[in-house]
């Protein structure tokens, strides 16, 4: 069975952690590594990731930007 279509620099979704992210690396066993915009990164299976929708694509660019302005504060 081959891995799910999970790239590095893609936006998924965590079932486990209930949160969206953005994948940085996967290795061939199929960890991949998920980080949010202020650096919290963790590590799951390719298994319990889906692509995200449009909407946390937007959440992710909100929380960037938000991450930004609090960093200048």
């Amino acid at each position: 069975m081959s891995l799910p279509k999970v790239r590095p620099g893609m936006v998924v979704f965590d079932i486990t952690q209930g949160t969206v992210g953005v994948v940085r690396s996967i290795t061939p066993k199929g960890i991949a590594r998920i980080e949010r915009p202020a650096g919290w990164s963790w590590d799951t299976s390719v298994w319990r990731l889906r692509p995200g929708t449009p909407r946390e694509h937007r959440q992710l660019v909100a929380l960037a930007r938000l991450y930004r302005q609090m960093q200048r504060t």
